[in-house]
């Protein structure tokens, strides 16, 4: 159904100012005839009642341009030179420019043209702005569609077209070929299937202990088990036999030295008490003698006492008869499961830098925002409130203010905090920041 133009006017007013005489004429027309039609609704209803009927043109991101719409959904299958001389030729200067202002404020630059050329070099960049994969455009709609210009089969790209019929046409044979191997490994799946369903009923008349082999094959891995758990028996009892045997070594040679020493020792007593034996029966001058010659006596035996346990298991060490066993590393094991509900502790390492040169109003709280806001927007990553400390350091001059500030972050993650926090873009301009050294004394 076709509207004429003053109902057209009264459903989709123009925004310019020269029809606002006629869209209020058109109005005041339409409230008299509600008036008419029904005594009973005064002026301002009729009004109000116009008012809903009329429709919004712009609904959420939708918004109403013939040209936009037409642009839209036919730069795709059309040469831009075909589509620009037909929206030149067909639509006004003035429809052009609202084009141009809509994408303007959008977001998309669009030079103002001017000279001759004007109109062709506006729509191009129109028709340029919609093809831009990275321009976000809103969607737009056509309400008058007589302002839609008729396109047959000489504007259509029949190139492309060609070519995506060959390619379906490919993708048709390639799909023929495709359906024969699926049929061919369809019947040899169906052959494979027939012929092991044979070989088990053959293996099955053959062997007719068939229902036993599972009861076999468990008890197969019975016997496996016992084998196995008494080889490992059998070799901790032939490694404790021989740990048995070099100990009763040891021992047999200890008890071997021990017999030598007592040997000695012995011999030694039967000699001082022969020496005791010779002194008593000596005459006194040789009493004397002897009496002058006891110091040294004395000497020989305390220098022969027998020697103690502690010394001889010394000895024992040094000459490598007695071993002493083996410190045992403690073992232990760092886990790499995922299944676990558990969780690790993470490893947090402090980064500390200085910051300068700011407003003496600045806060320890603003450095922590921002701080925060520039560690989440450049690498994704969430710091706690906890874990930036900051303190507020004394200047020379009140006119600036600095601080010392320490991020704990983790550590796997602290090379590209630094980083970032050394970089010039993340800060306020003017703004001076190093690294701050801490002293370790103080903390």
């Amino acid at each position: 159904m076709f509207l004429c133009d003053a109902c057209t006017e009264a459903r989709f007013p123009s925004t310019s100012a020269d029809t606002a005489p006629a869209v209020n004429a058109t109005l005041g027309t339409a409230v008299s005839d509600i008036v008419a039609d029904d005594d009973e609704l005064d002026l301002n209803d009729a009004q109000m009642q116009l008012q809903l009927e009329k429709p919004t043109e712009t609904l959420n991101d939708w918004i109403k341009s013939e040209l936009l719409c037409f642009v839209s959904d036919k730069c795709n299958v059309m040469a831009v030179d075909q589509l620009v001389d037909i929206c030149v030729k067909f639509y006004r200067e003035d429809e052009l420019m609202a084009a141009r202002q809509i994408i303007y404020n959008a977001g998309v630059r669009i030079p103002k043209r001017q000279g001759c050329n004007k109109l062709t070099a506006t729509t191009e960049d129109i028709v340029k702005a919609v093809l831009k994969p990275k321009a976000k455009l809103p969607q737009f709609f056509a309400a008058n569609l007589s302002r839609l210009p008729p396109v047959d089969m000489k504007h259509c790209d029949t190139a492309a077209i060609l070519i995506e019929l060959q390619a379906l046409r490919a993708e048709g044979r390639d799909f023929t070929k495709v359906q024969v191997e699926v049929s061919a490994l369809r019947a040899e799946t169906q052959r494979l299937r027939s012929d092991l369903s044979l070989l088990r009923a053959e293996f099955r008349d053959r062997s007719p202990d068939y229902d036993e082999l599972p009861k076999l094959r468990s008890e197969h891995h019975a016997v496996q088990s016992e084998i196995r758990d008494l080889l490992i028996s059998q070799s901790e009892m032939a490694a404790w036999r021989g740990d048995v045997q070099h100990s009763l070594s040891n021992i047999s040679e200890q008890m071997g030295m021990l017999s030598g020493r007592q040997a000695v020792i012995e011999s030694q007593s039967h000699s001082r008490s022969a020496n005791t034996a010779v002194s008593t029966a000596s005459t006194p001058r040789e009493a004397g003698t002897s009496s002058a010659a006891a110091p040294s006596t004395s000497s020989v035996a305390a220098m022969t006492v027998a020697p103690t346990a502690a010394s001889i298991v010394s000895a024992a060490v040094r000459t490598g008869a007695l071993q002493q066993p083996a410190k045992r590393n403690p073992k232990f094991a760092v886990g790499t499961s995922q299944r676990s509900n558990l969780q690790s502790a993470k490893l947090l390492k402090p980064v500390n830098i200085f910051v300068s040169r700011l407003n003496p109003s600045t806060s320890c709280s603003d450095i922590s925002t921002c701080i925060a806001d520039t560690v989440k927007s450049a690498l994704d990553l969430s710091i706690p409130p906890p874990n930036i400390q900051c303190d507020q350091l004394q200047t020379k001059f009140d006119s600036y203010a600095s601080f010392s500030v320490c991020v704990m972050v983790e550590e796997a993650k602290k090379d590209n905090v630094i980083e970032l926090l050394m970089s010039s873009e993340g800060w306020p301009k003017g703004v001076l920041v190093r690294k701050f050294y801490r002293n370790k004394r103080n903390g």
